[in-house]
């Protein structure tokens, strides 16, 4: 209130101290002007004071509703980050007991395989010893029969030698 009195006061003080110095201004021009004046601040003080501080509350209200909401969007967020980097985390620890898993796979089949390959290589080789083997039977007979039937053509042939031998022998001592 104190300061609606300053101005008043100066606006009279300034109007009479005008018309004291006789420039021609009357005193009722001023002090209507400073009527009109005053209805104006009257006006401008009114609205300040009864619909300024709604306006003002209403903004500030709403000022703290979207920090509020923005707090919260940032703690969710915070939350989501922390969530996302758990999650990460544990895909990570799957990847990895994944990878050591399929590695221990990977290495039994590899065993596996080479256990199958010895034994396919030892089932071959056991075929070829057996088919050598079998090869060396037949050709053992066969060469037994060979040299049964050089033996036996070598006897003949000596047979005959010495059956002409002897009858050649024979014809000396008759003849």
């Amino acid at each position: 209130m104190f300061p609606f009195i300053g101005i008043l006061l100066v606006i009279f003080l300034t109007a009479f101290s005008s018309a004291a110095a006789g420039e021609g201004i009357p005193v009722s021009f001023v002090l209507f002007q400073a009527l009109n004046f005053l209805i104006f601040a009257g006006i401008v003080v009114y609205i300040f004071s009864k619909q300024a501080p709604k306006f003002v509350l209403r903004k500030y209200e709403d000022y703290i509703s979207m920090k509020n909401r923005a707090d919260d969007l940032y703690q969710q967020t915070k939350k989501n980050i922390e969530e996302t980097k758990k999650k990460l985390s544990q895909i990570k620890d799957k990847e990895m007991r994944f990878d050591e898993e399929l590695k221990l796979e990977l290495e039994k089949m590899e065993v596996k395989l080479n256990q199958d390959l010895k034994e396919q290589q030892n089932s071959i080789l056991r075929m070829a010893q057996n088919f050598i083997d079998q090869e060396l039977i037949r050709i053992k007979a066969n060469l037994k029969n060979r040299f049964l039937s050089q033996v036996e053509a070598l006897c003949r042939d000596g047979l005959k030698n010495e059956e002409q031998k002897n009858d050649l022998f024979a014809q000396k001592l008759k003849g």
